[in-house]
């Protein structure tokens, strides 16, 4: 994509399609500017005056200021595996979702050059995605960094100043050559975080992996639910080149994705032989890699996902069934609860509105029957007129979860909130509206100017004598 965002030749997209773009990178990267602006005057010649040119001119500096050391959550559009979240996501690559197009793109590696390859523009941030087994191998650490963690653990993001980022001290490396822009300084506070050298050049991207690892999208969100008011469809994605660590152990393995700054090290960026080895240049015989950290988030990655292994066990008979011992016997109501686990039916614990417990069944929207759709549903006002009994004499909860699910899913989108509220008042003003033509029509205008016997005669006189003092 050019500084033509979009290309003007491009049909626009309808419902169902999405395009990719390469990359978005701004018209103008962040720096300070400077407008000249010269008018030159003449004038004179006739008359006999003689002739006269003057030349006034006017500089007005500014300054385009972006995200470098910080990022603020609202640039964050979501993320992928969902922050604190449990579950196989060994076979995902986490990433990252922006709501500005051309965010990874608006600086450079190298601070003295923040002009982009106009074919391939490298974003100056990466992901970077840490798991126990990169320390697992550490016996002893440096001094200055056993006072932040122990061998063996994953290091953790640390607020720090810029001034420690920029001269991180001996043993370290970080960003090299950037000078602060208009508005920062040495004293601004960012986060971090530092890598042994060896477990950098390890998992860190190359520079000629960068431009891979990021690309915008361009999406039809017609119709869609959005988790912002975000509604233009432009959304820019930074990938991370590695997957997570898993294991089938219970508890799971925590994994740690850091989205960095890699402005600054152009110079020394993990460089990968024709054999595959990667080593690092430049380190100056530091042992510890200092980055910014702009976002981060964990999440535990539990199992093997591998689809085609599941699909191939997938048990269909039993799809949607519950590994739930079952219970056994020819009663009517045990053959009803054996019918309603068969079904993918489980029985939930249940606060209804006034108070009380009890135990419903519920099940999701995936089921193993055939079932004729409705057109039209029926109204229901409430998620309360949506639960049901069964066989079994308890609630069926599926179709009030549904409603309410869908009610708080409307609810939080605030264009339709906001849509919603309007319609509301509209209709409240027009049925008090309604309201008050048909008092007028019984009659019921005339009830405070009664007068002590309560007689319509009474009300018309002080009508009549109200009617004169207003003229």
């Amino acid at each position: 994509m050019t500084k033509d965002n979009p290309p003007a030749d491009l049909p626009p997209l309808v419902a169902g399609q999405i395009r990719f773009y390469q990359a978005s990178p701004p018209a103008l990267p962040p720096g300070d500017y400077n407008i000249n602006v010269d008018q030159v005057l003449t004038g004179g010649g006739q008359g006999g005056l003689p002739s006269a040119k003057d030349t006034f001119g006017q500089d007005t500096p500014f300054a385009i200021v972006g995200p470098r050391f910080t990022l603020k959550p609202t640039e964050v559009y979501s993320v992928y595996p969902p922050k604190g979240h449990f579950g196989p996501f060994d076979n995902a690559l986490p990433h990252v979702v922006f709501t500005r197009r051309t965010l990874p793109w608006e600086r450079s590696l190298n601070p003295a050059d923040p002009s982009q390859n106009s074919e391939f523009p490298v974003p100056w941030m990466a992901l970077i995605l840490i798991s126990p087994d990169d320390f697992a191998a550490e016996t002893t650490l440096p001094e200055a960094v056993a006072k932040d963690r122990k061998p063996g653990d994953m290091p953790a993001v640390k607020s720090r100043t810029v001034g420690q980022l920029l001269n991180p001290g001996d043993g370290f490396t970080g960003p090299k050559g950037i000078n602060l822009d208009y508005g920062q300084s040495e004293g601004d506070l960012c986060n971090t975080l530092d890598l042994p050298v060896n477990v950098f050049t390890q998992i860190a991207p190359s520079q000629e992996d960068l431009p891979f690892l990021a690309h915008v999208r361009e999406v039809k969100t017609g119709g869609k639910e959005t988790l912002s008011l975000k509604q233009d469809g432009w959304f820019t994605v930074v990938l991370g080149n590695r997957l997570p660590q898993t294991t089938t152990a219970s508890e799971g393995i925590k994994n740690r994705v850091c989205l960095v700054s890699l402005e600054g090290f152009s110079d020394h960026l993990p460089v990968v032989a024709e054999d595959g080895t990667p080593s690092l240049p430049n380190t100056d015989g530091a042992h510890t890699v200092r980055m910014a950290v702009l976002a981060s988030w964990d999440f535990t990655c539990y199992g093997n996902n591998d689809f085609k292994v599941k699909m191939t066990q997938m048990d269909d008979r039993s799809l949607l069934s519950l590994n739930a011992v079952r219970p056994e016997g020819n009663d009517p109501a045990i053959k009803a609860v054996q019918g309603a686990f068969a079904l993918g039916y489980a029985p939930l614990n249940h606060t209804t509105r006034l108070g009380e417990k009890t135990v419903s069944w519920y099940r999701g929207p995936m089921i193993t029957l055939q079932m004729d759709m409705q057109s039209p549903y029926a109204f229901i006002p409430t998620a309360d007129r949506a639960l049901r009994y069964d066989a079994t004499g308890m609630f069926a909860t599926e179709y009030a979860s549904a409603y309410e699910l869908g009610r708080m899913l409307a609810l939080q989108n605030r264009g339709f909130a906001s849509a919603m509220y309007r319609y509301r008042n509209s209709v409240k003003m027009a049925l008090d509206a309604e309201k008050k033509s048909a008092d007028i029509a019984a009659g019921f205008f005339v009830q405070p100017l009664m007068g002590k016997d309560g007689t319509l005669q009474d009300a018309v006189a002080k009508l009549f004598e109200n009617s004169k003092e207003w003229g």
